[in-house]
C-alpha cells in the first residue's frame, strides 16, 4: 500500500491511497482518519507500507494515530518504510514548505523501535502510544531521512 501517492504509482499490485482528487490513488482517503475502510484496509493485510513524504504534514501526535492505525493493517513481520526531511541536516528545507507541520531527526525513529539500545521507545515511545517496531534500516541525507520498521 502506498499512503500518500500522489501522482506516482507503485505498480498495479499497490493500493494507493490519497487525499486528493487530482491523485492516481485507488481510494480517496484522508490518511488520519480511523479506523481505515474494510474494504481495502483490513488488520494484517499488507507486507508493505510506504509512506513517501507524507508524514511532515500531519501534526505529531496525528502522525502516531496513524503509526497505530498503519501498525494494525500490517502484517506481523510487514514493513513500514517511511521517507522524511532530514530537520538535522537541513532545517530551513524541512519548513520551507508552509504545510509541513512536523519535523523528524534521525534520533526520532528510536521512538519507534522496541529495540535501539538508548531504550527511548521503552522510555517514551510507548507512553506516547507508538507500538512496537524493529528498525531495520535508516539512511540520511541532507535532505532526507528514510526509515524501515518492521511490525513485530
Amino acid at each position: 500500500m502506498d499512503i500518500g501517492c500522489g501522482d506516482v504509482r507503485q505498480g498495479d499490485d499497490w493500493i494507493h491511497i490519497d487525499i486528493s482528487p487530482k491523485s492516481v490513488a485507488d481510494y480517496l482517503w484522508d490518511v488520519r482518519k480511523i479506523p481505515y475502510p474494510e474494504e481495502w484496509a483490513w488488520e494484517n493485510k499488507f507486507d508493505y507500507i510506504r509512506a513517501d513524504n507524507l508524514a511532515e504534514h500531519i501534526y505529531a501526535y496525528t502522525w502516531i494515530k496513524v503509526v497505530r492505525e498503519l501498525h494494525r493493517i500490517l502484517k506481523v513481520g510487514g514493513i513500514l518504510w517511511i521517507r522524511v526531511p532530514n530537520g538535522k541536516a537541513n532545517f530551513e528545507k524541512a519548513f520551507v514548505d508552509p504545510t509541513h507541520v512536523n519535523i523528524f531527526m534521525p534520533g526520532t525513529f528510536d521512538y519507534y523501535d522496541k529495540f535501539c539500545p538508548n531504550q527511548r521507545w521503552q522510555h517514551y515511545g510507548q507512553m506516547y502510544g507508538i507500538p512496537p517496531f524493529r528498525r531495520i534500516r535508516q539512511v540520511e541525507d541532507m535532505n532526507f531521512i528514510i526509515c524501515e520498521l518492521v511490525k513485530i
